[in-house]
């Protein structure tokens, strides 16, 4: 064994899973070393995190080094159908490169069991997160905007300063309609 290069034994040892109960204080403690800087992981935002309506909408795996948990990644479907979106890759074990590598694999094999139309990714600009995206395909973009809303509550009655006029948009030019 002592031949053998150091990646090999730490990958030899790590496993694969779906997240499962129990997991919520782990991946809180994975996210907040990960990514701590950046955002703060409380134990409501995983328990909102983790709460999934079924199989198909969010699924998470983890990756343990024996019983630590090293990482995680979570693949998410939005409305739009065939449309799928990988978010919370964490990674906190050496060889970073090959574990977050075998976490994507992992979320992308369960994705094309669902014939997705347009998979897409979210991730901090930081090391190793943007290669192993970057060699599985993925293209870079800076920022992206989603934009949810619930059709099932009323909106709030916007205030106007004067009255609201419905008229034809189709007899001003696009650059009024900008305006308007």
């Amino acid at each position: 064994l002592a031949d053998l290069p150091y990646s090999f034994l730490v990958m030899s040892a790590l496993i694969i899973r779906k997240y499962e109960k129990g997991d919520e204080v782990a991946l809180r403690r994975l996210l907040g070393r990960c990514f701590g800087r950046f955002e703060t992981w409380t134990a409501e935002r995983v328990a909102e995190l983790t709460a999934s309506p079924g199989p198909d909408l969010a699924e998470m795996w983890m990756a343990l080094d024996g019983s630590r948990h090293v990482g995680c990644v979570r693949t998410h479907g939005v409305p739009r159908a065939g449309t799928y979106v990988i978010r919370e890759l964490a990674v906190d074990a050496a060889p970073q490169d090959s574990v977050a590598g075998r976490l994507l694999d992992v979320a992308l094999e369960h994705l094309g069991d669902l014939d997705p139309i347009l998979i897409r990714a979210s991730t901090p600009n930081v090391a190793p997160y943007p290669d192993a995206y970057l060699r599985r395909g993925f293209t870079p973009v800076r920022r992206a905007l989603t934009l949810v809303w619930d059709l099932t509550r009323l909106p709030p009655v916007p205030v106007s300063e004067g009255p609201v006029v419905v008229g034809d948009a189709l007899r001003h030019p696009p650059e009024r309609l900008a305006e308007l």
